[in-house]
C-alpha cells in the first residue's frame, strides 16, 4: 500500500471509532512501533514511507528495510481488519460520513489485496 493510501487510513480509522474494538490498541500493544507509526501518521509527524522509517528505525534506515516494511504491514492489516468492525450506525456518523467511510474501506481492502 503506498502511504498516502495508508495516511488516508490512518485518518479515517480514528481513536474514537475504535475505542471499543480490540484490533487496534489492543491491551499491551502500548509503546509498540505499529502503535509509533499509527500515531505519528495522525498526528502528522512523518509525510513519507522514507519519513516513517528514519522517525522509526533512525536517520540511516531505509524505507525498503524488511524491518519497516513488516512492522508497516501489520500496521495496514490491523487498520484494514479494523475497518470491518466500526459501527457507522452509530449517531456521530451522518449519511456522508456513512458513505464515506463505506466507500473507503471497500477501497483500502480492495487495495491492499491487488
Amino acid at each position: 500500500m503506498e502511504f498516502d493510501a495508508l495516511k488516508d487510513l490512518v485518518k479515517t480509522i480514528t481513536r474514537n471509532k475504535v475505542k471499543n474494538i480490540e484490533v487496534l490498541g489492543n491491551p499491551g500493544e502500548e509503546g509498540s512501533m505499529v502503535e509509533a507509526l499509527y500515531d505519528a501518521i495522525a498526528k502528522d509527524k512523518v509525510q513519507s514511507d522514507e519519513e516513517a522509517a528514519k522517525f522509526l528505525y533512525g536517520k540511516n534506515e531505509s524505507p525498503k528495510s524488511q524491518a519497516y516494511l513488516r512492522m508497516k504491514g501489520r500496521l495496514e492489516r490491523n487498520l484494514l481488519n479494523t475497518a470491518f468492525f466500526v459501527d457507522v450506525n452509530q449517531p456521530m456518523f451522518n449519511e456522508r460520513t456513512k458513505a464515506y467511510y463505506n466507500c473507503y474501506r471497500d477501497f483500502a481492502s480492495a487495495y491492499s489485496t491487488s
